[in-house]
């Protein structure tokens, strides 16, 4: 018997760059500038200067 995992739920770049702006902490989340987003699940292609989103 074989078993389908659903896939991991994916981090919400946008809302945590939005909570970022505010002045919000997010656990193992930093902003720096000309880096790329990352999260601890994925990598995202760089996207060139600033803090890119995809």
């Amino acid at each position: 018997m074989s078993f389908i995992w659903p896939p991991a739920p994916r981090p919400d770049k946008r809302a945590i760059l939005e909570a970022l702006k505010r002045g919000e902490e997010v656990p193992g989340v930093r902003i720096a500038q000309g880096e790329r987003v990352e999260t601890g699940q994925e990598k995202t292609p760089h996207l060139g200067g600033g803090a890119g989103l995809n």
